[in-house]
């Protein structure tokens, strides 16, 4: 499950490891996909077993 909060917060479940992270950019993988999170000032809020919560300007969120 993948939550946008109002363009501010990104809350997900099942995540299964972090790609990359940058200030506009944050890339994770869920299940056998690829997720990207577009914006700016983008911060990894909490990650923990599964689970992970990105606060910034979210601009768009990919998955592949």
């Amino acid at each position: 499950n993948i939550v946008n909060i109002n363009g501010k917060v990104v809350y997900v479940e099942g995540q299964k490891g972090l790609v990359s992270l940058m200030e506009d950019q944050i890339v994770f993988r869920v299940k056998n996909k690829i997720v990207s999170v577009y914006g700016k000032d983008l911060k990894l809020k909490e990650m923990s077993l599964g689970t992970l919560s990105i606060s910034g300007e979210i601009d768009k969120i990919e998955v592949n």
